[in-house]
C-alpha cells in the first residue's frame, strides 16, 4: 500500500475469536517496505484468548512510502492451539490522518 512518509495513519478492524486457548493471539501489523523488501514493522498489542467482536486499532507514522498490512491470528508460546480455533476480521480500514 502506498503511503506518505511522516503522515499519521490509522489501521483498524473489528475482531472476533472462537475456540482460542488463553495463549492464542490476534494482532494488527504493518510491515515497513523499502524497494519491496521488509525493513521492520509496527504492531498493535495482541489480544489473547476468546472474545466477542471488539475493535482493534494501530496508530503509526510511516517512515517509508510503501507498507504491507497483516491481520495475524496465531497460537501463543504454548503452541497448543485447538484445530477448531477461528479468528474473524471485519470492517478493516486504513486511513491517512491529517497532520496537526
Amino acid at each position: 500500500v502506498a503511503v506518505t512518509p511522516g503522515s499519521p495513519c490509522l489501521l483498524s478492524a473489528w475482531v472476533k475469536t472462537e475456540n482460542f486457548d488463553a495463549d492464542d493471539v490476534v494482532q494488527l501489523r504493518i510491515e515497513r517496505l523499502r524497494d519491496k523488501q521488509y525493513i521492520g514493522m509496527f504492531a498493535a498489542p495482541g489480544q489473547r484468548g476468546n472474545g466477542s467482536w471488539r475493535k482493534m486499532e494501530l496508530l503509526f507514522v510511516p517512515d517509508t512510502a510503501e507498507i504491507r498490512v497483516l491481520l495475524v491470528a496465531g497460537y501463543g508460546e504454548n503452541r497448543k492451539s485447538p484445530a477448531a480455533a477461528k479468528a474473524y476480521f471485519d470492517d478493516v480500514s486504513l486511513k491517512m490522518l491529517e497532520q496537526k
